[in-house]
This record gives C-alpha cells, structure tokens and sequence, in this order.
C-alpha cells in the first residue's frame, strides 16, 4: 500500500505544479511583447524626415502693359488704368495651389526618394506599436491560459478569460490592418491537437479557441514580416532577433500542448533569440 499512496501523492502534487513548458511559453510571450514595447518606445522618438511638401508655384496670366510716355500729359492716367486692369486679371489668372500635403503613404509603391522614406519611417513606428499593444494582449490570454493548465481549481471566471481572449483578438485585428495583409491568408480552422490527462478547462479552451491563438501568433510574424522590406536603420538586427522570436514561439506552440521535450526546447531558441 504505501508504494501506492506514494504514488498518489506525487500524482497530486504534479497536479498543482505547472507544467514546465506552460510556464516557460508564458514567461517568454510575456518577455517577447517586452522586448516589442522597447522597440516602439524607440520609434517614438525616433527623428522622421521632413515630410515632402507638394510646391505652389502660381502662374499668371500675361496682358498688354501699359505704354507710359513722358511726352503725353495724360500718360500717367492711362497708364495706372491699363495697370490695374492688367492687376484684375492677373488675380483672376493666378493658379490656385493645393495645400502643402505630405506624401501619399497608402500607395508605397508609387514613391520613392524622401517621400518613400517618410512614409517607412511612419509605418514602421505605427506597425511596431500595433505590434507591442497586440503582444501584450497575448501575453495576458496565455497567462490566463497557463493557469488553466496548471490547476484543477484555476479560479478565472468565464467572463475574465472571455475579455483577455476577446481583446488579444481586437488588438490582432488592427495590427493585421495596419500591417496591409488580407484576412485570407492567416491559415484556416485547424483544431490544436490536446494530450489526454491534462486540465478539462485547458483542453476545452484549446478545443474551442486554439486555433484563434494560433492565428495571433501568425499575424505577429507577418506584421514583423511586412517590416523587412523597408527596415529603419539601426533597428535591423533588433528586428531580425524578434522574428526569430516569434517564428519560435509559433513552433512551440504546436507542440506545447503534447509534448514537453519539443515544446521546451522551441522556447528555449526564442529566449535564446531575444537574449534571455
């Protein structure tokens, strides 16, 4: 019998205990929206160039001047008369110019020069926020979620988990925008596979909205993917580490909700990414 109870008593205890990999995944989710936060922080106060102003160049129109001559004593009525005539004209005449306005950021592949390096600058600061706002969204729904698998007894009332998962996708939304990617391409239903034996609450929030989770992690690595092809300068080796972060994370995630050994070592290459 007491083989037996020993036994028990370390099936209970692993009960309580939070599987490794769970806490690690939480951990650096939560250690990759930090790393993100800075990278926005230094885009905000990084220096744009000036935007490109459209020039104003008014043209008048060209009238008869006025012939004054010295010799005739009412030249100098005549010839105030033909001015301000040729004065009303010439303001009729004059072309309105638009208002100064920068460039146009939504068609990036009709600029270039300044213009386009204005509007990279613009977007990049505005995607990495996107990005930071969206990471930490996910970082408070994968915590929830660790607790979930952690403990028979997790404590999250429905309507919490129901606003951590609803914001984490509200923020995936507006980066996916800002990020110009269409809906379509993020990948399809495909349920997340659960090993027999964990939590109920965790299997069935994996069951039902797993593969949502998935897709947030996609439209990380596809916002910091839209970046590449205009990378600001000095940000290119920060952001080359945060994609591998992310790519990592994204494997681990396949993997974290069956398997220890592959999941921990996926995380341990993202921590490894992000210098941790």
């Amino acid at each position: 019998m007491r083989p037996i109870a020993l036994l028990a008593l370390i099936a209970l205890a692993a009960c309580e205990l939070p599987p490794a990999r769970h806490a690690a995944f939480s951990d650096t989710v939560t250690a990759y929206a930090g790393a993100l936060r800075v990278e926005a922080e230094r885009a905000q106060t990084m220096a744009l160039p000036p935007p490109p102003l459209a020039a104003a160049t008014p043209v008048l129109a060209s009238g008869p001047r006025a012939q004054r001559s010295p010799r005739d004593g009412a030249g100098l009525a005549v010839s105030q008369l033909a001015r301000t005539a040729t004065t009303r004209r010439a303001r009729q005449a004059v072309a309105v110019a638009p208002a100064p306005q920068g460039a146009d950021c939504q068609r990036m592949e009709t600029l270039t020069g300044l213009a386009r390096e204005y509007c990279a600058a613009v977007r990049h600061g505005q995607v990495v926020e996107l990005a930071w706002r969206h990471a930490a969204a996910m970082a408070a729904y994968v915590d929830a979620i660790r607790e979930l698998a952690s403990r028979f007894d997790a404590g999250i009332p429905a309507e919490r988990l129901e606003e951590l998962r609803d914001a984490t996708y509200d923020a995936g939304a507006r980066l996916r925008a800002a990020a110009d990617f269409p809906e379509d391409q993020l990948d399809p239903f495909r349920p997340v596979p659960v090993q027999i034996g964990l939590r109920q609450a965790f299997m069935t929030e994996m069951g039902t909205h797993g593969w949502r989770l998935r897709q947030q992690f996609q439209i990380q690595a596809e916002a910091l993917q839209s970046l590449e092809d205009m990378p600001m300068v000095g940000t290119e080796e920060r952001m080359v580490r945060l994609r591998w972060a992310i790519a990592y994370l994204r494997s681990a995630f396949e993997v974290m909700t069956t398997s220890d050994r592959d999941a921990n070592a996926e995380i341990s290459q993202a921590r490894r990414a992000l210098g941790l």
